[in-house]
C-alpha cells in the first residue's frame, strides 16, 4: 500500500498589489500590514498541526507568510523557485479586470470545456500552462513527501498554484476557483495518491 502525507498548500497573505487588483506573477512584492495579520491568524488556525517540514516559494510574500504561520515554531523553511506563482510575463502589473477580459475568450472556448485541453493551454501567450505549474510543483514535492510519510508538511505558495491543483482534482468547465489570501487546501499526497481532503477560503465562480 502506498503511504502518503498530508500537505497544507497555503496562499500567501495580502500585498499592496493584491489590494490594488494587480497581477503579480513572478514580481517579488512583500506582504503589507493586512497580509501579515492574515498570516498570523492562519498560524493560529493551524497551531495544532504537527508540521514535520515546511517549504515555500522563493518569492518574499510566500516566505514571509510561512515565517508568520509557523511562529514561534522552530521549523526550517526550504525555499524553491519550483513553488513560485504562475508566470504572467508582460501581464505582470496589469489590472486583474484587464486580465479577466483577456482570458475570457479562452474560458468560453471549446478548449476550456475539456479538462486535458484546459490544463495544457496557456490561455494567453504570456501565461504558463496549469500543467507546467503542476509538473514543477509535484516534481519538487514528491521526493519531500517520500521523506515525510504519514506526517504533515506546510507549503507556502500562491493562488495560481492552488487553482491549478484544484482544477486538476476537481475540474468544472467554465468555473474559476478563487483562493483568498491565506486560504489553504489540504491534500493527501503520495507517489500514486493525490486527494483533496479539506479547504479554507476557497470559492468558485462561473465565467459568463
Amino acid at each position: 500500500m502506498s503511504l502518503a502525507c498530508e500537505v497544507y498548500f497555503i496562499r500567501h497573505g495580502q500585498t499592496d498589489w493584491n489590494a490594488q487588483g494587480l497581477i503579480q506573477g513572478h514580481a517579488d512584492i512583500p506582504l503589507n500590514a493586512t497580509g501579515a495579520s492574515q498570516a498570523s491568524h492562519l498560524g493560529e488556525l493551524l497551531a495544532d498541526i504537527p508540521f514535520s517540514a515546511a517549504f515555500s516559494s522563493d518569492l518574499v510574500r510566500a516566505r514571509q507568510t510561512a515565517e508568520l504561520v509557523l511562529k514561534p515554531r522552530s521549523i526550517p523553511i526550504v525555499a524553491s523557485s519550483a513553488l513560485r506563482e504562475r508566470s504572467a510575463g508582460k501581464m505582470e502589473g496589469e489590472s486583474t479586470d484587464k486580465f479577466d477580459q483577456i482570458v475570457r475568450s479562452f474560458f468560453l472556448s471549446e478548449q476550456a470545456l475539456v479538462k486535458e485541453t484546459y490544463l495544457s493551454s496557456a490561455w494567453h501567450p504570456e501565461l504558463e500552462t496549469p500543467y507546467s505549474i503542476l509538473k514543477r510543483v509535484m516534481d519538487f514535492l514528491l521526493p519531500q513527501v517520500n521523506h515525510h510519510q504519514e506526517q504533515s508538511i506546510l507549503v507556502s505558495t500562491h493562488g495560481g498554484v492552488l487553482r491549478s491543483i484544484l482544477d486538476f482534482l476537481s475540474f468544472m468547465p467554465r468555473q474559476r476557483w478563487t483562493v483568498a489570501n491565506c486560504g489553504f487546501i489540504k491534500i493527501k499526497m503520495g507517489q500514486d495518491i493525490l486527494h483533496l481532503l479539506d479547504c479554507y477560503g476557497v470559492t468558485c465562480r462561473q465565467i459568463v
